[in-house]
């Protein structure tokens, strides 16, 4: 039969919070929607997700808490932003550091601190205080970088063709 993890993980449900910060408001005065983690709050077999890619996404953005956009700008320069509303073109980005491992590791070495900070913050609130039975991190690079797979009991991997 299937392992008490095995059940729990099949019988999640999923639902997205939101941030109740004021300063988290967009310039109609609504909400934004925080993606960095899903939980469920009426489940018994409650999971709180940690969204790695998510994270490594927002940190680009100028008006992420903790962004290393200023840094990126400084070193990559302007003309990896988006001419209308001045955020990091991720393809821009990407084609400067495509060929070029030591542009690829200066672009490592100024987000993987910042990413792996957020990710452990993340982790640590879903273990003591989200009230979550599970914490799933989707961490798609972890067996790539080979840094955090001392934090999980469960590891799953998950391949799929195209």
């Amino acid at each position: 039969g299937k392992s008490t993890v095995a059940r729990r993980l099949a019988m999640i449900e999923t639902r997205t919070t939101y941030n109740n910060n004021d300063d988290d408001s967009n310039e109609k005065g609504e909400k934004k929607q925080d993606n960095d983690t899903t939980t469920i709050s009426t489940n018994p077999y409650a999971a709180y997700i940690v969204d790695a890619d998510k994270i490594g996404h927002d940190i680009y953005l100028r008006t992420t808490p903790g962004n290393v956009y200023n840094y990126i700008v400084n070193v990559f320069g302007t003309d990896i932003l988006t001419t209308e509303k001045r955020e990091i073109d991720r393809t821009k980005l990407g084609s400067k550091i495509f060929n070029d491992t030591k542009l690829r590791r200066q672009l490592n070495r100024l987000t993987h601190p910042t990413i792996l900070s957020k990710i452990l913050r993340s982790l640590a609130y879903g273990v003591f205080f989200s009230g979550c039975d599970i914490v799933i991190g989707d961490i798609p690079l972890l067996f790539e970088s080979g840094k955090m797979p001392w934090l999980f009991c469960i590891i799953v991997v998950v391949s799929c063709s195209p």
